[in-house]
């Protein structure tokens, strides 16, 4: 799985791990402090090795690994994180918890939510995804929800056991998914419900006429569009290739998409223009986002045509893998430059949690697929 000849898969391995042992650096600098560059050093390469020696085994080894014993892993470690976020506080100073949880306060109190000390960037949908648990007085269990749907997705989408041993594997010595459980985070979630929809699109939306599934699903993309920015990415990837032999349809597809996302943001709009604009997401993610506002125009210009080349799903993963983790990767190298790594890193000059967007991206994009020595990826019907 991991020969020179798989290039998606060593390189989604090796971010995979380097995005894993930038997590590990800083809560082992902050808990540990021991000699934090060599123990890193020696978890990065204790990573690749592992998942390498794992991926020459033969499938054979992996044959004890059924669905039903899988499914009874998942339930156990949704217990087991249920458990955790109902009894134990989050850890750290991370505000996206509080800023939902004000955000559905002043909601249900009548008053403006965008206009708040926590400065929200999601859009709408965001929040009412988070309604039901802020309701049972446990917003961090919509955390677990996510990581089970990202189990579920490892399952489902993994051809053989061996394929999902090794994606169990990286999903377990990850520290992005015990940290995300850990703070009551909710970009994993955000991020596995962005697959998930994909994924059943390419299920029940293969040769659909323009009829209620083609509506049905063009609404929900635009629902979940009104979560976060990051996510219309991921459609500038998806959507031309979904709709690669049937452009008009993908327009008509993508329009609905941007009209429902537009209607989850008009009630605010016509409740508050001055404060929508001064306070609500487009304006805090100007100013809080990663990247200047100049950058995203070119790099969403670039994912769309790189996105005519993509030839299966695998891709389709990967090639979002790449351009969720490439600016933010970017952006961390300058503020490396400006304040040096253990301050960008271990003291929040830069906020790693924008790593997390690609991380289940890469995980699903490793498989066994089979390589030619001149042809390379051989696509599969």
């Amino acid at each position: 799985m991991f020969s020179k000849d798989h290039l998606i898969n060593n390189i989604s391995l090796s971010i995979t791990a380097l995005i894993s042992s930038i997590y590990f650096f800083k809560y082992y600098s902050i808990y540990i402090n021991v000699w934090p560059p060599v123990i890193t050093a020696a978890y990065f390469i204790i990573f690749i090795f592992l998942l390498r020696w794992l991926g020459k085994a033969g499938e054979e080894k992996f044959n004890w690994l059924n669905k039903r014993k899988y499914v009874l892993l998942i339930l156990l470690i949704i217990i087991f994180a249920s458990a955790y976020v109902i009894f134990f506080p989050r850890l750290g100073r991370l505000g996206r918890l509080p800023a939902i949880a004000d955000w559905l306060d002043r909601l249900s109190a009548g008053k403006y939510p965008y206009n708040n000390t926590f400065l929200p960037s999601g859009f709408p949908v965001l929040f009412f995804l988070a309604a039901p648990f802020y309701l049972i007085n446990n917003i961090g269990l919509l955390e677990v929800i996510g990581l089970g749907i990202f189990l579920l997705l490892i399952l489902f989408t993994s051809k053989n056991s061996k394929d999902c041993v090794i994606k169990l594997v990286i999903a377990a010595i990850c520290p992005v998914v015990l940290f995300e459980i850990a703070v009551r985070s909710e970009l994993l979630a955000n991020t596995v419900l962005t697959i998930l929809l994909i994924l059943l699109s390419e299920k029940y939306l293969e040769d659909e006429k323009t009829g209620f599934k083609f509506f049905a699903y063009a609404v929900l993309f635009g629902l979940l569009l009104s979560t976060r920015s990051i996510v219309a990415l991921i459609y500038v990837i998806y959507l031309p290739y979904k709709f690669r032999y049937e452009l008009a349809k993908g327009f008509f597809f993508a329009g609905i998409i941007f009209f429902v996302f537009l209607l989850t943001l008009l009630p605010f709009v016509i409740w508050s223009p001055e404060e929508f604009f001064n306070y609500g997401p487009f304006a805090v993610q100007s100013l809080v986002s990663f990247l200047p506002v100049w950058a995203a125009a070119p790099i969403l210009l670039f994912a769309l045509l790189i996105s005519w080349g993509i030839s299966d799903i695998q891709e389709v993963f990967f090639t979002s893998g790449i351009f969720l983790f490439l600016p933010a990767f970017f952006s961390m190298l300058h503020k490396f430059f400006a304040f040096g790594i253990y301050s960008s890193i271990v003291l929040d000059r830069f906020d790693i949690s924008y790593l997390i967007f690609c991380v289940p991206f890469f995980v699903l994009s490793i498989k066994d697929y089979k390589v030619d020595k001149f042809l390379r990826k051989v696509l599969e019907d």
